[in-house]
């Protein structure tokens, strides 16, 4: 609006005119007393600062005289107004009003100003930090500023599970959260300057998340092995991504620790050049929110050692705990599987695979379960007792197939007997005494089941007879018992199983050619059968038709019954033969017999033992394998032909 000065002009005239005309006397009251100037008062105007573009003002005089007032907007003209005045439209800035009064008497007051700042710009949340996106991290601490001067804050927090958690609220940089739970989060803040504007409310997501990740290891070496390597296989099962690191402990087999420091790995992880000793591989899982766990993987990388023994006829063969197969001796009818029929007077590995898991050699052939519980034979046939439908020969291992898996294996001369994983039990080859215990005396050419029961444990074919014992621990013999090999009280053979005695605390049993050994759980030992050598261990050469016990001073371990002698292993892992000793069989530095236990001298600990034909071969607890006794076909495998009355360590040569 625009304001003319043409009344306060006209005023300042007449007040001339009058002074030049001498009328020089003060406006008076009635009462003659001179008469003040009016006084504006501003009762009402905008804040000092605002976001309004329209400002109001009202005023007045003091003393209630009649006034008239004169307005003006910064450097703008005066103008006459009243109050209320409104200005409307005004740009954003600083601004003055000013307002003055003059009364009846033109008397003039001082002009009264109003100073205020229009601002509609709307301030920004700047500078605004805060937790990771994804963070362990149970508090949040949250900074920020303003873009404007004089800014106050607007906090509030929501969570996905939760929804509002905190409504809005007064709030200042540095705004800190506590105890908070699993979970999606967005915290909101808004800023509001001094002239009332209002930010576009800022967010902050993030995800708080502290749980441990979870460590599935997927592959890892077997608690025991001779590999000097090690494979692992890993992942995190709970969270998206993991990160891993790595540190392998080795103590050596004198005790020596050596720890290994941590570093970044990734599956597969390989760890290779293991020397024997016992390792630990520590995994550390670490997921994107920092949390993290820990797997230890232990295991003990062994020397590769003999595992298990078993003499046959005249050949032997043995286990290693690499997995592999050896045998040395008689080959004539391929009974060592290399292939061929030439004698061996040292070991010789069986094919090049690593899986086998025992073998037992048999008269002239010999059988072998693997890993997989598959069953392979090999050598003679000329009864069938190879189990593969024919009787021919074989000088490589073939696998005899019945639809089973298979536990445990037992041959001797010309049959064989085996149980499946299910228990039950099944046997072949020459059945002319009724060894096979199927009701008759026919050879058969594949294994055929003993009876319906699947509850069969430990077995022992013998020479012409078999002997196996039950789940509950009773035992059960059945073919030639013309020495009373079957331990039943007569002399009748049996075609099917019967079972010896009462018992029911039988633990091991081992059938010779004419006569049977068991120890029972008490330690015990007890022998029956032909005694023409002193095989039974009883202190003379009769025999015996009920199982009678074997000097009770021993505590027994086990007993191994080969084909006129036997060989048991006592407490302390001593180890006693007696019998025939025709070819040093007893391992007791002559070849004279012996009718009761006598100790293979030595400071060996034995805890494997095999008694064959007229050898035998055991293996001490620091797994070390040795043999004694006849050696024309190079069955000790000591590299040559000739007989020993003392064990002999069996070497591999590794050159």
């Amino acid at each position: 609006m625009t304001l003319h000065l043409t009344a306060r002009r006209f005023f300042y005239i007449l007040l001339a005119i009058w002074l030049l005309a001498g009328c020089s006397e003060p406006v008076t009251d009635n009462d003659d007393e001179p008469r003040a100037a009016p006084q504006v008062e501003i009762l009402d105007g905008p804040q000092a600062r605002t976001n309004e573009a329209d400002a109001v003002f009202s005023f007045q005089c003091l003393d209630e005289r009649s006034c008239s007032f004169f307005c003006r907007l910064d450097d703008g003209p005066s103008e006459p107004c009243e109050s209320p005045i409104t200005f409307e439209g005004l740009d954003d800035g600083e601004y003055v009003f000013e307002v003055f009064a003059v009364d009846d008497y033109d008397q003039e007051s001082e002009a009264q100003q109003w100073l205020w700042t229009i601002d509609t710009e709307a301030p920004q949340v700047v500078d605004f930090t805060g937790p990771a996106d994804l963070t362990n991290e149970t508090s949040a601490t949250f900074e920020f500023d303003c873009s404007k001067e004089d800014c106050q804050f607007s906090c509030s927090l929501s969570s996905q599970a939760g929804g509002t958690l905190e409504a809005a609220t007064n709030c200042t940089t540095g705004k800190t959260y506590t105890e908070l739970a699993d979970d999606d989060y967005t915290f909101f803040v808004v800023a509001t300057d001094a002239a009332g504007n209002l930010s576009t409310p800022e967010t902050y997501t993030w995800t708080v998340d502290t749980e441990a990740p979870v460590i599935h290891v997927l592959d890892a070496p077997p608690p025991e092995t001779t590999d000097d390597w090690a494979a692992f296989e890993f992942e995190c099962i709970n969270k998206p991504t993991c990160s891993f690191e790595c540190a392998l402990d080795y103590e050596d087999e004198s005790g020596v620790v050596d720890q290994g420091d941590w570093e970044n790995c990734t599956s597969p992880h390989l760890v290779d050049e293991l020397e024997a000793g016992q390792y630990t591989l520590y995994l550390r899982a670490t997921d994107a929110a920092g949390n993290q766990a820990t797997e230890s993987l232990a295991w003990t990388v062994v020397p590769i050692q003999w595992a298990a023994v078993s003499s046959g006829a005249r050949h032997t063969c043995a286990t290693r705990n690499d997995g592999s197969l050896w045998c040395w001796g008689r080959n004539d009818s391929g009974e060592l599987g290399l292939g061929d029929t030439s004698d061996r007077s040292t070991p010789h590995q069986v094919g090049d695979d690593n899986d086998w898991a025992s073998v037992s050699a048999g008269g002239a052939y010999t059988c072998a379960i693997r890993d997989d519980h598959t069953l392979w034979c090999w050598g003679q046939n000329n009864h069938g007792q190879l189990g593969l439908g024919d009787d021919n020969d074989r000088n490589i291992p073939h696998q005899v197939d019945v639809g089973i898996d298979w536990n445990h294996v037992s041959t001797i001369r010309s049959h064989a007997c085996a149980t499946g994983d299910d228990g039950s039990l099944w046997c072949w080859g020459r059945g002319s005494a009724g060894m096979l215990g199927l009701g008759d005396t026919s050879n058969r050419n594949t294994p055929h089941q003993v009876g319906d029961d699947n509850d069969w444990n430990a077995l022992a074919p013998g020479g012409f007879h078999s002997c196996a014992t039950g789940e509950d621990d009773s035992l059960w013999c059945w073919g030639n018992n013309s020495y009373g090999q079957l331990g039943l009280g007569h002399q009748t053979n049996r075609n099917t199983p019967h079972q010896v005695g009462d018992r029911t605390d039988w633990d091991h049993v081992s059938a010779g050619t004419n006569h049977t050994c068991a120890t029972s759980d008490d330690d015990s030992l007890w022998c029956w059968g032909w005694s023409n050598a002193g095989q039974l261990g009883l202190g003379e050469i009769s025999h015996r038709i009920t199982p009678h016990q074997v000097d009770d001073d021993i505590d027994w371990v086990t007993v191994s019954a080969g084909f006129d002698h036997s060989c048991g292993i006592g407490d302390v892992d001593s180890l006693w033969c007696w019998g025939s000793n025709s070819d040093g069989q007893l391992g007791l530095g002559d070849t004279s017999n012996r009718n009761t236990p006598h100790q293979v001298s030595g400071d060996e600990q034995w805890t494997d033992l095999a008694a064959g034909a007229d050898h035998t071969c055991a293996i001490t607890e620091d797994r070390t394998l040795w043999c004694w006794g006849y050696n024309y076909y190079g069955q000790l495998g000591i590299g040559d032909e000739t007989d020993r009355t003392t064990p002999h360590q069996v070497e591999i040569d590794t050159d």
